[in-house]
């Protein structure tokens, strides 16, 4: 018999959180056994210098002088001083200037804050310290710039070292919250990070956080505040166009509404200048993307033959619910919509009401899947029963399994249920968490033996990532432009080893990177310039607008021009000879 797994090791985040915390909760005892240390070592040696005929050794007189050692008074004695007389005489000046230290960065925290965010560049401002804020905040400033970057970025500049790429590059980050009994304030500011209170649509507020020298904005409150400080930020800055230090200021707007986000997100390519880009994000369409990659509905490859076709079971047509099959559904449609319908089996008090919302929301969804609507509550006699399951017949058997209901009990409890059914057949069952913590923690520790096919998939921990958050459209449509330019020179012949910028775009070359960025920025104002505007549109199967031979001339030479500045300002200089 093979010995069970060790638990996985708790994040190295994790690890240094809690000895932070350990740190903090034994810090003041540590100080206070040191001052009175401190007053007894002093109070033995003044009483052996005073045996010695050198004042009066009563104990008092002793004391009192022992105590004046913290002011820097009566350590001046005439040698020989005792040994115990002379550690105090420097432990007690220690012991003093670290808690007035500590006692005035309190007081005085709010200006030390300020001054260290004038010395910032191209730092984060988060709007807003709920869950999604509080965890993208302190994500942030775990990965915030350490010395031997700083010493690694001046070596650079100097000609001494190679620069950075730009891969991972941390950020310094600031949290505006305008609640000051927020217990996230806290939290954040022990991680690292600099907390501004104040109301975030205030001008004011966003000019203490640094927001002229910012490279992103992010608004995490409800969609309202959200849109409200895009627009006060972008009004400060077209008003003072001088106090703008670097490149635009890309303005991050969480929308919670996955309708309103699909509808907005044109304003990506055509809401933006040399000041001001926003960015629209919504965090569980991110959710949702890395919990299908992660826990595939249909791993197999297309085109490949199996006895059991996928059939996907989904518990909870919540948000989070919806997007996962619209988002599932897409996939099955672009790349095996050939083997027929997807097979979906959707379990919820209203489900036959939201399937019908939904495919009249997305015309094609009804032609990539098959959907079996049951409704019903999770707590009911006819989710108990399981006779949506399929398990009587392998071709009708649910092949995975998404708890996606918004009560974590519920949803872990359901997720149990249906887990004891499938465990026969070792088919995975994933259910929606809120955090790592808690039920997550159980999943991946103590219960992951117990209940091996039963996953846990904390939902803000992996949405509120910032590489998610961050990206937005612009990184899309830039990924999107490499992978079309390495697939057209790859086809004549050329390599990455050859040419440098063929290689995937997560080993990219920084400068590389930023001109495919740059093109996705100028893809909206190539657009606007031939009379095209970029909608967004649900029918997954419409045919793209073909583009006329003059219209792919003149985007061709807009793209060039652009390319030609972005190269020229960038200190290239054109050559006849071999490009160097």
């Amino acid at each position: 018999m093979s010995a069970a797994a060790p638990p996985p090791a708790p994040p190295k985040s994790r690890r240094r959180r809690g000895r932070r915390a350990a740190l903090r909760d034994y810090e003041w005892p540590v100080v206070w056994v040191i001052a009175f240390l401190t007053l007894v070592l002093g109070a033995w040696g003044f009483w052996l210098w005073a045996a010695r005929g050198g004042g009066d050794p009563r104990l008092p007189e002793v004391t009192y002088r022992s105590l004046q050692l913290f002011v820097l008074e009566s350590g001046d004695v005439p040698p020989p001083v005792p040994w115990p007389l002379q550690v105090a005489r420097f432990l007690a000046p220690m012991v003093a200037v670290y808690t007035a230290s500590k006692a005035l960065a309190v007081i005085f925290r709010g200006q030390l804050e300020r001054a260290r965010v004038r010395t910032w560049r191209g730092h984060v401002v988060v709007c807003g310290l709920g869950r999604k804020g509080e965890r993208l905040t302190r994500l942030l400033a775990e990965r915030r710039p350490r010395r031997w970057w700083a010493w690694r970025r001046l070596l650079a500049r100097l000609g001494l070292a190679r620069p950075a790429d730009g891969r991972g590059t941390p950020r310094h980050v600031v949290a505006i919250e305008r609640h000051p009994g927020n217990p996230a304030i806290t939290a954040c500011r022990e991680s690292g990070a600099v907390v501004v209170e104040g109301d975030a649509t205030d001008p004011r507020t966003l000019e203490r956080a640094g927001l002229a020298r910012a490279d992103f904005l992010v608004a995490l409150c409800d969609d309202g505040t959200n849109a409200e400080i895009a627009m006060q930020a972008s009004d400060w800055l077209h008003e003072q166009p001088g106090r703008r230090e670097g490149g635009p200021l890309r303005c991050v707007v969480h929308l919670f509404d996955p309708e309103l986000w699909e509808l907005l997100r044109q304003q990506e390519t055509t809401g933006g200048d040399e000041l001001f880009r926003l960015q629209l994000c919504n965090v569980l369409d991110g959710a949702a993307r890395v919990l299908l990659a992660r826990h595939p509905p249909f791993p197999r490859p297309a085109g490949a033959t199996a006895e059991r076709p996928p059939h996907v079971l989904l518990v909870g047509v919540g948000r989070l619910g919806e997007t996962l099959l619209v988002q599932a559904a897409r996939a099955w449609w672009r790349e095996r919509r050939g083997e027929g319908r997807l097979r979906v089996t959707v379990v919820d008090r209203v489900a036959g009401e939201r399937m019908a919302l939904l495919t009249q929301r997305y015309p094609r969804l009804a032609e990539a899947c098959g959907v079996a609507t049951v409704d019903a509550d999770t707590r009911s006699p006819q989710f108990e029963r399981g006779d949506f399951l399929g398990l009587d017949d392998s071709r009708t058997r649910v092949s995975i399994a998404y708890v996606c209901l918004g009560d974590e009990p519920l949803a872990v409890t359901a997720a149990l249920s249906l887990r004891a059914r499938l465990a026969p057949f070792a088919l995975p069952v994933v259910v929606r968490l809120a955090e790592e913590g808690g039920f997550a923690r159980l999943l991946a520790g103590g219960w992951r033996r117990a209940f091996p096919h039963l996953h846990g998939f904390p939902l803000l921990d992996e949405a509120c990532r910032p590489e998610l958050l961050l990206a937005g459209l612009r990184e899309a449509l830039a990924r999107a432009a490499h992978a079309a330019y390495r697939r057209l020179r790859e086809a004549q012949g050329e390599t990455p080893t050859a040419n440098p910028s063929l290689a995937p775009w997560d080993d990219l070359d920084a400068s590389y990177r930023e001109s495919s960025l740059q093109h996705a920025d100028h893809l909206g104002a190539k657009l606007r310039w031939i009379g095209r505007e970029p909608v967004p549109t649900r029918d997954w199967g419409a045919a793209p607008e073909e583009l006329t031979a003059e219209e792919v001339e003149l985007l061709a030479r807009a793209e060039h021009e652009r390319f030609v500045a972005e190269r020229l300002a960038a200190g290239w200089r054109w050559t006849s000879g071999p490009k160097d």
